[in-house]
């Protein structure tokens, strides 16, 4: 309803006719009960100004809290199983007292952390439960062990030392005498990513793995040294392009080796 409907004339003329109606006592005894429930609605708002006060209060003193007890450095720890907690039956006693983690409801972990400790959380802290996984690396606190943050999968470090920070300058230009090879390292490599239409045409799946491909060419003063190494990694063993799954890095399952005898001399600029 809106207020041009309240407020019309026909309202106001059922209003004051029932007004008219009634005698000074009953206006007296209306006014009463307006003004008495003037008063309970403005203590009601008085207190849930009181409530939204206190509430805010809390909130600053929990988010400093927060705020400390997040302070470097954290405590690493694995997830061991995340479960769901069971209402414990017991029998009420008078005068005894109660365990508030037995009658908390949701999900409750289990961690180990890095001093070989294993310890039940039944409350998993500021990490959403949804978010972890048994044998995801979390940051806890040291005291409490309650679930800080979640850290990133920790890899292999020979598999972290073979991804590229930055891309290569080098070109099949400055590869000389290996024609073949390049032709071969571009069907075998380039091509699955760059025109894998062509493959699923005749029939052929193209590899779903990734390839890198590293040329480093050094010219030296009596002989050209190119270093080719083509390695072709599954998808479990790219931490950064595939999954967060712990890497164990593989034997290579192809490799390039060309000798120096089958390179042939290029031209040197004179040294200076």
């Amino acid at each position: 309803m809106d207020s041009a409907a309240v407020w019309s004339d026909e309202s106001e003329d059922v209003a004051t006719a029932e007004l008219a109606g009634l005698s000074a006592s009953d206006l007296r005894m209306r006014t009463s009960m307006i003004d008495s429930e003037v008063r309970i609605l403005k203590s009601e708002v008085n207190r849930l100004r009181f409530e939204l006060h206190s509430m805010q209060e809390r909130i600053k003193d929990n988010r400093e809290k927060i705020r400390l007890n997040r302070q470097l450095p954290y405590l690493v720890a694995n997830v061991v199983e995340l479960f769901d907690s069971e209402d414990a039956e017991e029998e009420e006693e008078d005068g005894a007292v109660g365990d508030i983690d037995a009658q908390r409801k949701g999900k409750c972990v289990v961690i180990k952390t890095s001093t070989r400790q294993t310890i039940f959380l039944p409350v998993i802290g500021l990490v959403d439960h949804t978010l972890l996984k048994p044998g995801d690396l979390v940051g806890v606190n040291k005291d409490s062990y309650l679930v800080l943050d979640k850290l990133p999968a920790e890899y292999d470090s020979r598999v972290r030392a073979m991804e590229v920070d930055e891309r290569p300058q080098e070109e099949y230009n400055d590869v000389g005498g290996l024609d073949k090879q390049i032709q071969e390292l571009i069907e075998a490599v380039v091509l699955p990513m760059t025109h894998k239409e062509r493959f699923e045409k005749i029939g052929i799946r193209p590899p779903k793995g990734e390839f890198r491909c590293f040329f480093r060419v050094a010219v030296l003063p009596t002989r050209l040294l190119v270093l080719c190494v083509v390695s072709s990694l599954s998808p479990r063993t790219l931490p950064s392009s595939c999954d967060a799954l712990p890497v164990r890095l593989p034997p290579f399952p192809a490799s390039a080796c060309v000798g120096l005898r089958r390179i042939r001399r290029l031209p040197l600029l004179p040294s200076r």
